[in-house]
């Protein structure tokens, strides 16, 4: 299933994209981040020092205002 779903991975690479990424994650390390930027080298990171797994929680109104940026100013988001 995870081969799967990495290999779908492909179809998103020419979309718009943010990714939102928690300091702290207790799950996903600085190395998967890594793995995403190779998929997506064109996405916006927003690395967050403070935030952890839950990263829409934890990045309260701060992410929140960085997504909202995201989706007003890039065409086809």
């Amino acid at each position: 299933t995870l081969v799967a779903v990495e290999e779908g991975l492909a179809h998103l690479k020419t979309k718009p994209m943010m990714i939102a990424w928690g300091a702290k994650d207790f799950c996903f390390t600085p190395a998967f981040l890594d793995q995403w930027k190779s998929f997506f080298p064109d996405a916006q990171i927003e690395y967050l020092e403070t935030c952890g797994h839950y990263v829409l929680e934890d990045g309260g109104p701060e992410l929140h205002g960085k997504i909202c940026g995201f989706l007003r100013d890039t065409p086809g988001a």
